[in-house]
């Protein structure tokens, strides 16, 4: 019974749980990044609160136990345990979740491998993909949706990030099941959520191997290190570069088998952050990137945090944190992508700006098939129109906005307005078709 303690007595969950409460100081202790440390601490007498969030805890998660990771096999679980030993008291009911449930999703992770490992083995990416990149919340989830929509792609599922090692064998099983559980609307942007629906494959990669930043989402205690190494590609061995190559291709390859054949196209923020490392595996690679008003961005990525860690995460963590990271991860993203832009061929990248793709889908969308030279946009159409039309009646998150919210932002991310030709002084808003940005 391996069990850890914080700076209090531990509690004794479960085998395999090291549950400990977390540290008396505010920003815990397990922090790697002492910018990040130093600046939540001081900037917490004016952050910028939720009006009754100051602490992701067990008063305000999420209740639901069932956790993503139920989904992945005790072999993984185990692993992340000893990379991330600290989970919270307030927590350790999703924690036991997870280590009751994973074994079944080893028995049918086995169960895919006999019966598709030697598919998964031959199948060729005869395509290299079309990558949607952007910052969180910038408009990724539309422009994927709508590409989503034309017949000659394919895609990661949200079932297939949910369950990576066992979706071929599951689809029949697992997912209908888990059809029944999901909630009708995701909790940051009100978009329908359903199964065959396609997703981040991110989150996928983070339930294959530990060479993801989006455990993160699990571990945030961890994230600094999670992102700078996994997600800026910065400090990774030799043998990580090759695991998370490895899980990644095996993902799309298995994308590849469910949509018989089709090009993939993809969405996932941090690509944002390692086009080279991309491009090495998949040199004719086509990429879209979207950005948006960077008050927009904060606004909603900052709501985007808070929603999806009350239901994700395994400790505690004060929103003064949430909100360091929202504003220390978003420049990092983006000087990484635009070091490393222009190793991109001539005719495989375009940019795109969210306020034009919402005034004018149509026209911006034509555009972006005819620049990369995707073809096919006769056949495109028709669909892409009907889901634009579905989309007139989704209503967009408003989120609140004060002047030290601007005088942030301004201060952390000026540098983005004026590179991207947005007014600091714009307070943002947007437009009001999205699709979830």
């Amino acid at each position: 019974m391996a069990v850890r303690s914080g700076r209090h007595p531990p509690f004794l969950m479960a085998p395999d749980i090291c549950i400990a409460e977390p540290p008396n100081t505010m920003m815990g202790s397990c922090m790697n990044d002492q910018g990040i440390q130093s600046r939540a601490r001081q900037g917490a007498q004016h952050e910028i609160r939720s009006p009754e969030l100051t602490m992701i805890s067990k008063t305000n998660r999420s209740r639901d136990v069932f956790h993503p990771l139920c989904l992945n096999p005790s072999s993984h679980w185990r692993r992340l345990r000893k990379l991330h030993p600290r989970v919270d008291a307030a927590f350790a009911d999703r924690a036991r979740s997870i280590a009751w449930v994973s074994p079944l999703m080893t028995a049918m992770g086995a169960i895919e491998r006999m019966v598709y490992g030697r598919a998964i083995r031959r199948e060729p990416l005869v395509h290299d993909p079309v990558f949607v990149i952007g910052h969180w919340r910038s408009g990724t989830t539309l422009l994927h949706s709508i590409f989503s929509k034309d017949p000659q792609f394919g895609y990661v599922t949200l079932f297939q990030t949910l369950a990576p090692g066992a979706f071929l064998a599951g689809r029949r099983s697992l997912q209908p099941l888990l059809a029944l559980r999901a909630p009708d609307t995701r909790p940051m942007d009100n978009v329908k959520i359903r199964m065959p629906y396609p997703s981040e494959e991110e989150f996928a990669l983070a339930h294959l191997c530990p060479q993801s930043a989006y455990l993160g989402w699990y571990f945030p205690s961890d994230w600094p290190e999670l992102f700078a190494k996994f997600a800026l590609m910065r400090g990774m061995t030799s043998e990580e570069t090759a695991e998370w190559r490895s899980a990644y291709r095996e993902l799309l390859v298995k994308a590849t088998i469910n949509f018989s054949g089709r090009r993939l196209v993809l969405k996932n923020p941090m690509n944002t952050a390692r086009i080279d490392a991309l491009l090495e595996m998949f040199p004719n690679a086509k990429f879209i990137h979207i950005y948006r008003n960077p008050h927009d961005v904060f606004r909603a990525t900052l709501h985007f945090f808070r929603e999806v860690l009350k239901v994700t995460t395994l400790q505690e963590i004060s929103d003064a944190r949430i909100q360091e990271y929202v504003l220390d991860f978003y420049p990092r993203v983006m000087n990484a992508y635009w070091e490393q832009r222009d190793n991109i061929p001539a005719g495989n990248h375009v940019e795109v700006r969210y306020e034009d793709l919402v005034a004018d889908p149509l026209v911006e969308v034509e555009r972006i098939y005819g620049e990369l030279q995707l073809g096919g946009w006769s056949d495109a159409l028709g669909p892409v129109e009907k889901f634009l039309a579905s989309r007139v009646s989704h209503h967009r998150n408003r989120y609140s906005s004060d002047l030290r919210q601007r005088e942030l932002v301004e201060e952390r991310w000026g540098f983005a307005f004026d590179r991207l030709g947005y007014d600091r002084r714009s307070t943002g808003e947007g437009a009001a078709l999205s699709a979830g940005a």
